[in-house]
């Protein structure tokens, strides 16, 4: 698991362009793969983690490491971009067409083949749990901020958590559930 550096936070605050390109290494792929689950569309995904991190290079002098590390303030400003980007979308379109089938082919195999793998898991495991695993697992939230975040119990979230990774790490030993 990537920890992001107290040097690299410092750098981000000082407009370095080496830190936000290590920060971009690091949390991009989470990113777009949180992106795509809302847009459900390659491009909107991608136009997605470009402004996402064009809010955390602009927002990052409000970043306090002793509220939140830094996954989790990342995960916040995704979150909350993605969510408004969604009603923005919903109120010129009056309608959001959610297609959970829907895995676009961006022409790279290995990709698509992620794509279909985590449409699965989150099928197989259910899209609350698997939201909890990818704030877990990809931006390193603690139990109790997802608890805080989904507005239930530091138990329930742990219960849910080992459940859905337990069924997702049986998913990828046979590709299915045993």
């Amino acid at each position: 698991m990537y920890k992001i550096s107290e040097e690299v936070i410092y750098g981000l605050k000082n407009g370095s362009r080496d830190a936000l390109d290590e920060v971009f290494n690091a949390y991009s792929s989470k990113i777009y793969y949180l992106a795509l689950k809302y847009t459900k569309n390659v491009d909107d995904a991608n136009d997605s983690v470009q402004e996402i991190f064009m809010k955390v290079f602009k927002n990052i002098k409000s970043f306090n490491g002793n509220k939140a590390d830094f996954g989790t303030w990342l995960y916040r400003i995704a979150d909350n971009y993605l969510i408004d980007r969604l009603r923005l979308k919903k109120i010129h379109n009056s309608y959001v067409v959610h297609d959970d089938e829907y895995v676009e082919d961006s022409g790279c195999e290995s990709d698509t083949i992620t794509k279909i793998q985590l449409s699965q898991i989150e099928k197989l495991v259910g899209e609350e749990n698997y939201q909890i695993l990818v704030l877990k697992i990809g931006f390193e939230m603690t139990f109790k901020d997802i608890a805080t975040k989904m507005k239930q119990s530091d138990s329930m979230i742990k219960r849910k958590y080992y459940q859905a990774y337990k069924s997702a790490k049986d998913f990828y030993k046979g590709g299915k559930v045993k």
